[in-house]
């Protein structure tokens, strides 16, 4: 928690800011961050089996970095930015993530996430979208698991959506909007890009995700007690 802003923001009495970047960076290159995600997600994600998943996308403005995802986007016409995917569970825990430059189209980017799943899941598994994530294809294979999108319709599509799929759309589509608003504002090194290299910036996110896989195993250590 500490380390997501050492930046020119974090005030500490007992040590200066170049002894917490000069951490940082030895941490990063040990691989520490990604071996203490990997072993929280392990804990987390030990014994479930997930049932309803999330995916949408976010655009990050770009301050400093200069790595070659960062491209120019409608969104912000002024500065350049990249698109960070996330396909998230029912406790806002990422489940897979990805980098991309912005104008690639949310449709391309539902193989690579599904990809990235390292999780066990019920048959029948349902991907919560919004219409970005429109495609030909609904139907996905992981692991022998068959896999459902489920998006909103467009008003010039012929077919219909479940009562089901619409109750689901309607009563839990906010918890991935839920999750990116949570990170974004609580990790400023994650809402803008203020490393030059995407090693760094990419460090930052994972420390973030691994934030938030605490929190929920925590929370779930607490309801045990």
């Amino acid at each position: 928690m500490v380390f997501l802003s050492f930046s020119n923001t974090f005030q500490c009495i007992f040590c200066d800011r170049s002894t917490i970047r000069k951490k940082f960076y030895k941490w990063k290159n040990l691989n520490v961050f990604n071996i203490a995600h990997n072993e929280m997600y392990n804990i987390y994600s030990k014994n479930r089996c997930f049932k309803t998943l999330f995916m949408d996308s976010t655009v990050i403005q770009n301050l400093n970095g200069s790595f070659n995802e960062i491209d120019y986007y409608y969104k912000i016409v002024s500065k350049k930015q990249i698109k960070l995917s996330v396909l998230s569970d029912n406790n806002n825990v990422p489940i897979s993530s990805i980098i991309t430059n912005p104008k690639i189209h949310d449709s391309k980017l539902i193989k690579p996430l599904i990809n990235n799943i390292q999780c066990n899941l019920k048959n029948n598994v349902k991907i919560l979208a919004d219409k970005g994530y429109i495609t030909n294809q609904t139907i996905y294979q992981k692991k022998y698991k068959k896999i459902s999108m489920v998006t909103p319709l467009r008003k010039n599509q012929k077919k219909k959506l479940s009562e089901e799929n619409k109750k689901l759309l309607k009563n839990k589509r906010y918890k991935i909007e839920q999750f990116f608003c949570n990170i974004k504002n609580s990790y400023k090194r994650i809402r803008y890009i203020m490393d030059s290299k995407y090693d760094n910036y990419n460090t930052f996110i994972i420390m973030a995700f691994t934030c938030q896989i605490i929190k929920k195993v925590n929370m779930n250590s607490l309801n045990n007690l």
